[in-house]
């Protein structure tokens, strides 16, 4: 074998072998191979619809996809400079749609030390186009956000919030409540 040959053969093979310890170590290229692989560590059915992709910072990004049978949210961040990996790959959050009582299913999560909050869920009703929520302690003032195409809304809280939702309201186009949950 010629020496171009065998520059390119063992080229070839320390690329491969480089990704499979990357995959060893579940390490990803981008941060939606990251949240596939969350997806894969708890069993389920891989997203076709990645409508949220939220920055918390320049390493981390809050993603929630959907597949058909519910969504599913978990954090990635990056490492190693380039490569991402998910936070949490065993604790993920599923919201199956079967398990859903009502048409409308929403949820807060704070992350770091209580730095970022943020309300977010999914709407079964296609004719809810905003989510309006009165926040407790909050002095009834009302945080709104836009629901997706594919029914899932994501609203940045902003600071600390360790507080429940008192109303939970699901607007139309025209801003009528079609759906209200009082908790």
């Amino acid at each position: 074998m010629s020496r171009n040959k065998k520059i390119v053969v063992y080229s070839v093979v320390i690329i491969a072998l480089a990704f499979s310890y990357l995959r060893l170590l579940d390490k990803y290229i981008t941060p939606e191979k990251a949240f596939y692989a969350s997806e894969k560590g708890n069993n389920c059915e891989y997203s076709y619809d990645i409508p949220i992709k939220y920055s918390l910072d320049d390493d981390r990004y809050i993603m929630i996809g959907k597949n058909d049978y519910g969504i599913y949210f978990n954090e990635v961040k990056r490492t190693m400079l380039f490569l991402w990996e998910t936070k949490n790959i065993r604790y993920g959050e599923n919201i199956l749609f079967n398990d859903m009582e009502y048409n409308l299913y929403v949820t807060i999560n704070t992350y770091g030390s209580y730095d970022k909050s943020f309300v977010w869920g999914y709407s079964k009703n296609k004719d809810v186009k905003t989510i309006r929520c009165n926040i407790e302690g909050s002095d009834n003032e009302y945080i709104t956000g836009e629901v997706s195409e594919s029914g899932i809304f994501f609203i940045p809280i902003g600071g600390a919030f360790e507080h429940t939702i008192k109303i939970f309201e699901g607007l139309d186009v025209n801003g009528n409540v079609i759906e209200e949950f009082e908790f």
